[in-house]
């Protein structure tokens, strides 16, 4: 991430050997999310100290937030399905905890990530999960868009 006000690299977050397909924030930038090629959606909450601080003194290791976690992976294939990539991530311009991803098989899932980092993580994306599209007849989703 870079500090626009000083114009500087302020934390560096990486997607272990995996490359990323698609980053957005939330509204008012207490989020960041990811996707990749296995299939997975990593979210951050950027008012942890999680991440590698440049320039700081801060301690990566701390999870930070309210006792809670400062980053959640969302998986939206269970465990023995074939996976697919996710090639867009997008969170909502009127509501910052809805999330949509779109995967190269064509699907579109909506997540609700309201309350994530506080959560229990077991079953964590099935309760997130809200709605899931199909409609793309297995032609890759390339884009996102609210309305």
């Amino acid at each position: 991430m870079i500090d626009m006000v000083r114009k500087q690299l302020d934390r560096v977050y990486k997607e272990p050997f995996l490359s990323c397909a698609g980053v957005s924030f939330n509204t008012n930038d207490s989020m960041i999310v990811s996707g990749n090629v296995n299939g997975d959606i990593t979210v951050r909450n950027l008012l942890s100290k999680e991440g590698t601080p440049i320039n700081r003194g801060l301690d990566m290791h701390d999870a930070g937030h309210d006792g809670g976690t400062s980053e959640v992976i969302l998986q939206h294939f269970q465990a023995g399905e074939k996976t697919c990539a996710v090639t867009q991530v997008k969170f909502s311009v009127v509501k910052r905890h809805i999330l949509a991803s779109a995967y190269k098989n064509g699907q579109i899932v909506i997540w609700d990530t309201n309350g994530i980092f506080t959560k229990n993580p077991v079953g964590l994306a099935a309760s997130c999960k809200k709605f899931v599209f199909n409609s793309h007849q297995g032609q890759p989703c390339t884009g996102i868009a609210f309305s």
